[in-house]
């Protein structure tokens, strides 16, 4: 929103509940109009039919922002319709919704979403997709405020104009889905089938030889990579070492170790995304020859390798669950 002067921006589902955007934008020199089904705090427009805004121009607004709404709109098709309608050729629109989350009526709640279904809604209006994620996240480990059980979806589009320049948009750096239940079932089935398998050193060798890797790297030094780390160490001719958020740099049980930690500070999101692909880690952590990464920390949704793809582009990634 910097330098912004001049621009609109509109707001659909701006009453004010728990706190709402326009506070976000003091100092952006932007105009803020508010629109609701009902008049309120944050509220500047109640259309006389909430599925036709002909009281706004058409093609009159740069941005628009939907947070938290989206959810309640019994026909979000015909919303979405009105929001292509009012945006200017080239502008902005960023939605977010939950994809999960308990129910909470204002006065109704009537979906949840996944990234197909915001990608389906700005199909049918006629948008441009630049990005959509769910449980979009700065960095893997997040504050209570990011992870949350709403988990939300968000999505930036655009309606597109010949000429225009989509990869000057922002784009998220990486995906996260919350399962916390069925994460820890996945995480108790592997351990049984760890202490049934009796040549657990057997196949990851193999594994290993049939990759043509003979440098590891574990991600997560919790129990199970402690216990992948053990077999490893037992292989010879494989160097190993490890990554973890929770870790300084150094090293671990004769292992050397890497810290993932950014150092990203509190509501510093201006260079969170070149922090994130900077980490400090060990030099030739970055090599991908005859190297591969195995992931110990076990996630229903795989969403820890979507992750470490943003920061190892290069480097072959598995969930140990797929090797044993």
């Amino acid at each position: 929103m910097r330098g912004g002067e001049g621009k609109r921006l509109l707001d659909k589902g701006s009453y004010s509940v728990n706190g709402g955007y326009k506070d976000l934008l003091e100092g952006c020199n932007v105009e803020y109009i508010g629109l609701d089904i009902k008049a309120g705090p944050n509220v500047d427009v109640v259309p006389e039919n909430i599925y036709c805004w002909d009281c706004l121009e058409d093609e009159s607004f740069d941005y628009i922002i939907s947070g938290q709404a989206f959810e309640h709109i019994e026909f979000p098709w015909l919303t979405i319709k009105e929001i292509y309608k009012k945006l200017k050729p080239g502008g902005i629109v960023c939605i977010t919704a939950p994809n999960g989350g308990a129910e909470h009526r204002y006065p109704y709640d009537c979906y949840r979403y996944f990234g197909n279904g915001f990608r389906a809604l700005a199909k049918f209006a006629g948008l441009t997709v630049i990005d959509v994620t769910v449980g979009g996240v700065p960095e893997h480990s997040v504050s209570g405020e990011w992870d949350c059980a709403f988990n939300d979806v968000y999505m930036i589009a655009t309606k597109y104009q010949e000429g225009q320049d989509l990869n000057c948009l922002p784009q998220f750096a990486c995906e996260r889905r919350l399962n916390e239940a069925e994460d820890w079932k996945l995480r108790y089935y592997f351990l049984t089938r760890w202490i049934a398998e009796e040549d657990r050193k057997g196949k990851i060798r193999d594994f290993l030889k049939n990759s043509k890797c003979n440098r590891v790297y574990i991600y997560g030094y919790g129990y199970i990579g402690k216990l992948l780390a053990q077999e490893i160490k037992k292989i010879e001719d494989v160097k190993l070492a490890i990554m973890d958020r929770t870790i300084e740099n150094g090293e671990i049980d004769g292992i050397p170790c890497s810290s993932l930690r950014n150092g990203l500070k509190e509501n510093d999101m201006t260079t969170w995304r070149e922090k994130l692909t900077k980490p400090q880690i060990i030099p030739e952590i970055m090599d991908a020859n005859n190297t591969l990464m195995i992931i110990s920390v076990l996630d229903y949704n795989r969403a820890l390798r979507l992750y470490l793809d943003t920061i190892f582009e290069n480097i072959p990634k598995y969930y140990i669950d797929e090797i044993i």
